[in-house]
């Protein structure tokens, strides 16, 4: 069997700081159709993740106050901006709404 490659190239990805990092997860999951790559899990339920959608990654992980890590919630503001582009902007566009009326009885 052939061993995978491993990639010597650099690489930069976002990672964002959330409040309820397993629904942020979940939601990009459904909402991105975002593959999830990696999840760790404290016992107290905090949750680090690497996403991708197609071949840009991302992180997600719940904020950490104690590592001076903030969600844009405890800040008042974004912290980040994500640009995502695809070839049916339109059809993620209603995929992302119908997911959001879903989880928050839009």
């Amino acid at each position: 069997m052939p061993s995978p490659e491993v990639s010597t190239r650099p690489a930069l990805a976002p990672m964002l700081s959330v409040r309820r990092g397993s629904a942020a997860v979940d939601f990009y999951k459904a909402a991105l159709e975002a593959t999830e790559l990696l999840r760790l899990e404290s016992p107290d339920g905090a949750v680090v993740a690497q996403l991708a959608v197609g071949s840009s990654e991302f992180w997600v992980a719940d904020e950490s106050p104690e590592h001076k890590n903030f969600s844009p919630e405890t800040l008042g503001g974004a912290t980040a901006r994500m640009v995502l582009t695809v070839d049916d902007p339109d059809a993620v566009s209603r995929r992302r709404s119908r997911r959001a009326q879903q989880r928050y009885g839009l």
